[in-house]
């Protein structure tokens, strides 16, 4: 019999191995999220924190309460209410409370939410679900691009932070 040395390669057993190096890799890569998913909802829930704290920096000014926005903003009741106190101050902040609460709204819909792998049926391909739990919606993200829901709706919670942020700096310079 012939001596066979344990250490020569073996072209099947490394055809074999590749394969499934490459299949596990593939498996690996989709277990993450499209790579747009992470930012995106990063950027929408530091602009809401952003939104909240220029809302209730325009709060404190319009109120002449003395307080740290940072403070009244770690309690979302405590802070609502605050804001709600504050209506009727001023028209421009007036008009910025109605937008205040649906850009939090946006911000539950997409930061609170559920994040799946869908395994194909047969039918479709493997993909991924967003689905916020209260509402149910589900949303099938591509790899691709962010829904269009989505972006819409950071753009709304920027427009409206960047509303709340103006009418605080000009309530400071007063």
């Amino acid at each position: 019999m012939p001596d066979v040395d344990p250490l020569a390669p073996d072209p099947v057993a490394d055809a074999a191995a590749e394969a499934a190096e490459a299949a596990e890799a593939a498996f690996l890569e989709n277990l993450t999220p499209p790579d747009w998913f992470y930012p995106l909802v990063g950027e929408v829930a530091s602009q809401t924190v952003l939104l909240e704290l220029c809302m209730t920096e325009a709060a404190l000014a319009l109120t002449g309460t003395e307080g740290d926005a940072e403070e009244l903003i770690k309690s979302s009741e405590t802070m609502v209410e605050f804001i709600k106190s504050a209506k009727g101050h001023d028209d421009r902040f007036d008009r910025l409370v109605m937008p205040f609460h649906s850009a939090r709204n946006d911000r539950n819909k997409i930061v609170h939410a559920l994040l799946r792998w869908q395994e194909s049926d047969g039918s479709t391909t493997d993909y991924w679900v967003h689905t916020h739990p209260k509402t149910k919606t589900a949303t099938i993200l591509s790899f691709d691009k962010p829904p269009k829901t989505m972006v819409a709706a950071l753009n709304r919670i920027k427009d409206v932070t960047q509303a709340a942020f103006d009418l605080t700096n000009e309530l400071r310079a007063q």
